[in-house]
């Protein structure tokens, strides 16, 4: 077990991978966190409204699982990933328009929680497939499968990173600065916040991550 941890750990890439997931970790559950109490208390989605918007989100869910799968087949995993981050980092300051005063919000809310839908289906869909790449690219170099651990280990990085999310959206949403007589303005400004964790996501994932080995052109 020691052995195979060290070995890991000298997989530059791998590790590069795994703090790539944390970062995103981050930004979802600054998502999951908030998404909800902010159709309820931003967008004053209640009773019937809040039904519609959880059915929405549950079908965009499953509609977009098979979209990036697809997407994933056409122009591989680094390519789709990078389009889901910036995704992420266009759609999340949307959030924003809850400070516009309006009769009814469930327009907006059905068009917040298919793109919330979007994002997370996308990165929900992506570790399964990159755990399992990982360690059949290690162990064509290695001749060794360890599948269990290249899985494992990367949840420490993401639990710390969740950690810090949920420590992080909890201050946001304390901002003792209200943008009407019932919210505070994190309760808006967590989405642009977000933003920029997924574009940092981004450039990151651009610039030092490999998710497609050559190896794969063989099937």
């Amino acid at each position: 077990m020691k052995e195979n941890l060290e070995k890991i750990l000298k997989n530059k890439n791998y590790m590069l991978i795994a703090l790539m997931m944390g970062i995103v970790g981050l930004g979802l559950t600054m998502i999951t966190n908030t998404m909800l109490k902010y159709a309820e208390e931003a967008l004053h989605l209640r009773g019937a409204d809040y039904m519609v918007i959880s059915i929405f989100l549950l079908l965009a869910i499953f509609l977009f699982l098979h979209i990036w799968r697809i997407a994933i087949d056409r122009f591989g995993k680094k390519k789709t990933l990078l389009y889901l981050f910036l995704i992420g980092a266009a759609f999340l300051p949307i959030i924003l328009l809850a400070i516009i005063p309006l009769g009814n919000y469930l327009f907006l809310g059905i068009i917040f929680i298919v793109g919330i839908a979007t994002i997370i289906a996308g990165w929900y869909l992506f570790p399964y497939i990159l755990y399992a790449d990982i360690a059949e690219n290690d162990q064509k170099e290695t001749g060794e499968l360890r599948a269990g651990i290249y899985a494992g280990f990367p949840s420490i990085i993401i639990n710390l990173f969740q950690a810090f999310g949920i420590f992080l959206i909890g201050i946001i949403l304390s901002i003792p600065i209200n943008y009407n007589s019932l919210n505070s303005i994190g309760m808006v400004l967590w989405g642009p916040i977000a933003s920029i964790v997924f574009l940092i996501c981004y450039f990151y994932t651009k610039n030092f991550v490999t998710l497609d080995f050559r190896w794969e052109d063989t099937y």
